[in-house]
């Protein structure tokens, strides 16, 4: 992701934010990667601290886009991409993760083993679609799996 971040950044103005848990040594080699990137370090908010709920939804409301880039087995999910679907905001995440969670428009896989480019080039297409259209969509995904279609699917069976 910090090399994905570094082609982005040679194309547009931006900053990356990772928060939460997090182990602070790896925080530590993610700055080393970033400076051998030539990112800047202002560009940069990592944090390995926890982060209280209302400061995590903030950074949703204020994200122009979600990254999960997670190895999973299929089958996985994602609560940080339920989060991003949840909160409106466009999202790119691994293909498994994807296919597992089956969500709306606004999230656009990539390959499992994407190298940085691909990476980059699917955040930079989520970016220049904006968000036209996805509140309709979030409506749309809610409608057919939220828990009123999830008991109607639920009594259909148990009346089969």
């Amino acid at each position: 992701m910090i090399e994905a971040f570094g082609h982005l950044a040679t194309t547009r103005p931006c900053r990356f934010a990772l928060l939460g848990s997090g182990d602070p040594g790896l925080v530590a080699e993610l700055r080393g990667r970033a400076t051998a990137c030539g990112i800047a370090p202002d560009a940069l908010m990592l944090d390995a601290a926890q982060v209280p709920e209302p400061v995590y939804r903030d950074w949703l409301a204020a994200a122009d886009i979600a990254v999960q880039l997670r190895r999973a087995p299929p089958g996985s999910i994602s609560g940080a991409l339920m989060d991003a679907v949840a909160a409106c905001l466009p999202a790119v995440a691994d293909a498994v993760l994807t296919e597992a969670l089956e969500p709306p428009g606004y999230v656009t896989p990539v390959p499992d083993t994407a190298d940085p480019a691909t990476i980059a080039r699917g955040i930079a297409d989520v970016l220049d679609r904006g968000r036209v259209g996805i509140a309709a969509r979030r409506a749309e995904f809610v409608t057919a799996r939220g828990m009123d279609r999830y008991a109607s699917l639920l009594v259909e069976a148990v009346l089969a």
